[in-house]
């Protein structure tokens, strides 16, 4: 009588059956990671836009971010501030507050927890008016 082991075989297939249902997981991680470098190099660039191709979700917006105004880094400079553009401030800035993961129902979640990034995707509906006294 001639007998058969087929464990082996029987795991090769198990193995294959867990690879193929995780494929959406690892798809999902990997265009995560897409947008997360691609956040960090519109940080690190300063705005991506090029007028040689069309703007997409993904060129990095319409226009090179303005720089500082002279008096917005003279007044920084004066009360010892980093004198970088604001959005491009690694330590403690918006860059540094974002987060790109894949949750767990197979979407791409994006956050951040600055409040300059609330009033970005959202508006502001009143001002805040600062004064000398408040300031830090």
């Amino acid at each position: 009588m001639l007998q058969l082991d087929d464990k082996s075989v029987s795991q090769m297939i198990a193995d294959l059956e867990l690879d193929l249902k995780n494929i959406p997981a690892q798809a999902m991680q990997q265009a995560a990671e897409i947008l997360r470098l691609s956040f960090e190099q519109n940080f690190i660039d300063g705005g991506r836009w090029n007028a040689d191709f069309p703007i997409t979700p993904m060129s990095g917006g319409s226009m090179k971010w303005k720089p500082l105004a002279e008096s917005t880094k003279q007044t920084y400079a004066a009360l010892g501030k980093n004198t970088e553009r604001t959005l491009q401030r690694t330590a403690g800035g918006l860059a540094a507050g974002i987060e790109v993961y894949v949750g767990t129902d197979n979407t791409i979640l994006i956050r951040s927890n600055k409040d300059y990034s609330a009033a970005q995707q959202f508006g502001v509906t009143n001002t805040v008016r600062v004064t000398a006294k408040s300031r830090k």
